[in-house]
């Protein structure tokens, strides 16, 4: 994109803007790396000791485990809560520029920067559905990732549950969760588990990556 375009189209530096989420997210990734090696250092020592001292050792790496689970938590609530707002602020500009914004008004406007009229009739369905809507109907989805509509989806339903719910969900958002994952590629969530059950849920590496 020149950089003619690039000014038309973005208010915002987006790149930089990604450029410090992704410092941030190597350092906790780093932290993770750290505390894992603990853990296994401790898994270590206890596999070599014997008596209170290998107790010990034991109790020490069952405290780190137990701190990790909510660690990664903090870790995976730290990411979406800033790439979905970089995802979401970069599509309702790209909406508002051609005259047709996220979420769509509910009264006969114009648009400030071109002067269009806006659609009146216009619903908003969500900004998965709204942006999903910009895209196809604006011929935009050749141009972008043909699994936009997941990631968006996955993303900002994660978002949400974390930001109202906290880290342990109640169990009926918890089963709602582990159903919708069917809906988009393995792997893109981790899982911890309790009674056998699932009991949080994390950004995988991967699909931070991604």
């Amino acid at each position: 994109m020149s950089d003619l375009n690039y000014k038309f189209w973005s208010r915002a530096n987006y790149g930089s803007q990604l450029e410090a989420v992704r410092s941030l997210l190597d350092q906790l990734g780093q932290r993770e790396d750290e505390l894992m090696d603990g853990i296994q250092q401790a898994e270590s020592q206890r596999m070599q000791s014997t008596g209170a001292a290998s107790e010990f050792a034991g109790e020490i790496r069952d405290d780190l485990v137990h701190y990790s689970i909510f660690q990664d938590a903090a870790h995976s609530m730290a990411a979406v809560s800033m790439i979905a707002p970089v995802l979401e602020s970069a599509f309702k500009e790209v909406a508002s520029r051609i005259g047709r914004p996220i979420p769509p008004p509910k009264e006969a406007d114009y648009c400030k920067i071109c002067g269009a009229t806006l659609d009146p009739k216009n619903v908003s369905g969500g900004v998965v559905v709204d942006i999903m809507k910009m895209v196809n109907e604006e011929g935009m989805s050749e141009y972008l990732p043909h699994d936009l509509k997941p990631t968006l989806q996955a993303i900002f339903e994660y978002r949400n549950k974390m930001l109202h719910c906290g880290f342990e969900w109640p169990e009926d958002e918890i089963r709602r969760f582990h159903k919708r994952q069917e809906d988009w590629t393995e792997g893109w969530f981790e899982s911890s588990y309790q009674d056998h059950k699932p009991w949080m849920f994390y950004m995988s590496r991967g699909f931070i990556s991604h």
